[in-house]
């Protein structure tokens, strides 16, 4: 299962939609909510885009679909 958050739906900033598209995308693979849930608020803050996987199995499936810039495990 993978969990994807897009957090400038949730906190706006001031960018263009053209801007939007350069926003670099950040794949947490981790199996605690709690802990998850910590990453993706401190990057949002930071303005990444985020998505978790719970297990290493949808980590690897959303790292061919989603193609991200970095990810944390």
């Amino acid at each position: 299962m993978v969990l994807r958050y897009n957090f400038y739906m949730t906190e706006p900033t001031p960018q263009t939609s053209s801007q939007n598209t350069n926003l670099k995308k950040i794949l947490i693979v981790e199996d605690d909510v709690f802990l998850s849930s910590l990453l993706k608020n401190r990057l949002a803050k930071d303005g990444f885009e985020t998505f978790a996987a719970l297990d290493g199995e949808s980590g690897l499936e959303a790292l061919r679909n989603e193609k991200p810039d970095l990810v944390l495990l």
